[in-house]
């Protein structure tokens, strides 16, 4: 079983305990075709035959799982974009990655588009992004701020970019939206308040 892997996507490759990111370049039924990783600007040489770890995030951000496999090497190329071929898996593990683990969660959060404001609720929040219930539709990647309270009391204003809308809920419009340019700090703030959440819906059984 695997993700939706598919040319362009972004992928990770570890090799002597390295990560270095690159993406897919190109795929066939046995071969994945990744442009070359470097370091420091320069080609990272990996020798035919070396078994590497490659993983990459699904390319539904509000569900975050990260497929991740064992790869053998088989060589190189060169050319306009320099390619590293290795063996397309057979088996891969799905995982959640921490930043997108979503949990249920009621937030008042005002939604800043153009010159309007709309005045929504969140049905979960993640590290990555949050469903937020609205009363109008916007358009899949449209950019947008969201001012919003993180509990107990900080006060949060982030960048976000329309995933996807939902079906019609009783008069409101669920909007899956993507946090992007969420400083350190603040994604971590959040992942600790969701996990936090978490337990307590866990303690009350509610999870």
């Amino acid at each position: 079983m695997q993700g939706n892997l598919s040319v362009g996507q972004s992928m990770a490759i570890e090799v002597d305990q390295k990560r270095y990111n690159t993406r897919v370049e190109g795929l066939t039924n046995d071969t994945i075709y990744l442009a070359a990783p470097t370091e420091r600007q320069l080609p990272v040489q990996i020798e035919p035959g070396t078994e590497v770890g490659i993983s990459y995030l699904s390319k539904e951000p509000m569900r975050g799982c990260r497929w991740t496999a064992t790869a053998q090497v088989k060589g190189a190329t060169r050319g306009r974009i320099p390619l590293l071929a290795v063996s397309r898996p057979d088996r891969w593990i799905r995982t959640q990655d921490r930043r997108y683990v979503r949990v249920p969660c009621t937030l008042d959060v005002r939604v800043v588009c153009d010159d309007l404001v709309h005045s929504g609720l969140t049905q979960d929040i993640s590290g990555g992004g949050m469903l937020i219930l609205l009363p109008t539709r916007l358009t899949p990647g449209r950019l947008i701020t969201l001012q919003f309270t993180l509990p107990p009391d900080e006060l949060m204003e982030v960048a976000a970019q329309v995933v996807r809308d939902l079906p019609e809920q009783g008069g409101l419009i669920p909007t899956a939206v993507e946090f992007i340019d969420l400083d350190e700090r603040e994604r971590d703030n959040i992942i600790k308040f969701v996990f936090a959440r978490q337990r307590s819906l866990r303690r009350k059984g509610l999870l």
